[in-house]
Parts: C-alpha cells; sequence; structure tokens
C-alpha cells in the first residue's frame, strides 16, 4: 500500500510539474505574440505618419558643363541645373525649406523657403533664372544635389536628405535649420553668405 501511495504521489506531482510547463511555455508564447502585435503596430503607426511625408521629394535634373556654355551662346538661364520639386500627397505639407548641395562646399546652403506647398500631379520645376544676380547663378551652377525639410499636415518636421531618404525630425531641429546627412546633422548656411567661384 506505501508503494501505490508514492505512485500516486509521484504522478499528481509530475502532473503538477508538466501543467506548470505547459502554463510557462503557454507565458512565453503569449508574451512573444504580444511583442510581435506591438511591433506590428508601431510600424502601422510609423506608416499612417509618414504617408503624407512620404509623397514629397526634391532633386536635381541636368547638370550643366559651365566650360561648355560660356563657349556657346546660350542665355544665362542654361546655367542653372533643373531642380523639381513634387507633393504627390492629397495635403498641403508647410514651412518648406530646399537646401542645395554644391561642389565647393562641405555643408549645405538654404536656398528657398516656402509657406505651404500644394499638392501637385507633376513635378513642379523650382529653378528659375529671374534676373539673378551673378552670385546666385555661380551658386546654382555648381548644384550637385537637393535636400529639403517640411511640416505635415498634423505638424510633424520632416527632412529628405539628398540621397532620398525619409527623416522625421523634432520640431527644435526643423527651426535650427540642420540638415541630416549621412547619419549626421549639418547646420544650413544662407546662400547669399557664400562666395561661390566665379563662373568660367
Amino acid at each position: 500500500m506505501a508503494i501505490s501511495g508514492d505512485l500516486a504521489t509521484w504522478v499528481g506531482s509530475a502532473g503538477t510539474w508538466a501543467a506548470l510547463g505547459a502554463a510557462i511555455y503557454a507565458g512565453r508564447a503569449a508574451f512573444h505574440l504580444l511583442r510581435v502585435e506591438q511591433q506590428r503596430d508601431l510600424e502601422q503607426e510609423q506608416d499612417r505618419r509618414s504617408a503624407q511625408a512620404s509623397g514629397v521629394a526634391g532633386w536635381t535634373g541636368f547638370q550643366p558643363d559651365t566650360d561648355l556654355l560660356s563657349s556657346m551662346a546660350l542665355p544665362p538661364d542654361a546655367a542653372y541645373p533643373d531642380v523639381y520639386l513634387i507633393n504627390s500627397s492629397r495635403l498641403p505639407v508647410y514651412d518648406l525649406r530646399l537646401y542645395l548641395w554644391v561642389d565647393f562646399q562641405d555643408g549645405p546652403l538654404l536656398w528657398q523657403i516656402r509657406a505651404a506647398v500644394p499638392p501637385t500631379l507633376q513635378p513642379v520645376k523650382v529653378s528659375s533664372f529671374l534676373g539673378a544676380r551673378e552670385h546666385e547663378a555661380a551658386v546654382m551652377a555648381r548644384v550637385t544635389g537637393v535636400s529639403l525639410a517640411f511640416r505635415d499636415a498634423e505638424g510633424n518636421c520632416w527632412q529628405r536628405s539628398r540621397d532620398g531618404l525619409l527623416h522625421q525630425v523634432p520640431p527644435s531641429e526643423h527651426q535650427r535649420r540642420t540638415v541630416r546627412d549621412g547619419g549626421e546633422s549639418v547646420v544650413a548656411v544662407h546662400v547669399d553668405a557664400v562666395c561661390p567661384p566665379p563662373l568660367s
């Protein structure tokens, strides 16, 4: 009788341990599932937040050969590369700043500030000669890239770096006019504050 009692105790004890193991396994699985769900929710929220911003971009087109331009009878505005801007979202963006990257300076140059940019179906050329001074023409002729910063309709601040990557930035960074480039934030200089080499 003592043996059967010990066996019953052992079986009951093994059942308890098995139930405890199953509960621990179920708890770990539930915790893992919760983390996966939270990650998915975060990604969906980020996608929702960046949906408007992902439709805003700026880039350069034709890069002129200034030596060729100087030897041909072309109008002065031919020295400008084409700079394009698009807002393919359904809402306007605000406080947009266009930054130029040029071949004679390491950092970006603040070029244009626009209070609002409405939605556009096609890219809009934003560079124009408009009787620009020689100084600005010399800057524009040496553009190698464009960055931009803006606020979306929900008040979130964004930057698109010259390599096309989109970054959400704090409002303080937007106000300081810093530009993200290769993991760093670089303070922009106003285009009028630089001394470009003269057009050849």
